[in-house]
């Protein structure tokens, strides 16, 4: 009897553990889209030229390299990073902006406020603002 109670035990623990790191990944956010794959998408919705295409997809692999280096930059502080990171952000749409005609830019500013009212795929639960009530002032947890 206690072999058999010894294998269910096993057996719970190493399901609670598969379970738990199914959980960790399932909480990983996606991988940023390449280059390629945002000026696919941009091409689609904005109705890009070839011309453009050439002249955009410089700027989208600049601005992913960038944003790796500031994620490998392990001494900055979030606030820092989130900054930077901003900064980043709006130079390379300022410079993808600089490319596209009138129609597009209204198409493509657009799409940013729609990405920003939403959030980046991946943003979910631990990210954003605190849900529920604020701590109680002066309680120490």
């Amino acid at each position: 009897m206690n072999s058999i109670a010894s294998k269910h035990f096993r057996s719970a623990v190493l399901g609670l553990s598969l379970l738990c790191s199914a959980s960790a990944l399932a909480q990983q956010p996606p991988h940023p889209p390449s280059p390629e794959e945002r000026l696919a998408k941009m091409k689609t919705d904005l109705g890009l030229s070839d011309a453009q295409v050439q002249k955009i997809k410089p700027i989208l692999e600049e601005n992913m390299a960038k944003m790796k280096s500031l994620r490998d930059d392990k001494p900055l502080s979030e606030e820092q990073r989130r900054e930077k990171s901003h900064a980043i952000r709006k130079a390379g749409g300022d410079a993808i902006m600089a490319e596209l005609n009138s129609e597009q830019k209204a198409k493509f500013e657009a799409e940013q406020k729609n990405h920003r009212r939403e959030g980046p795929p991946g943003a979910g639960e631990g990210k954003g603002p605190r849900k529920g009530p604020p701590p109680a002032a002066g309680k120490a947890e």
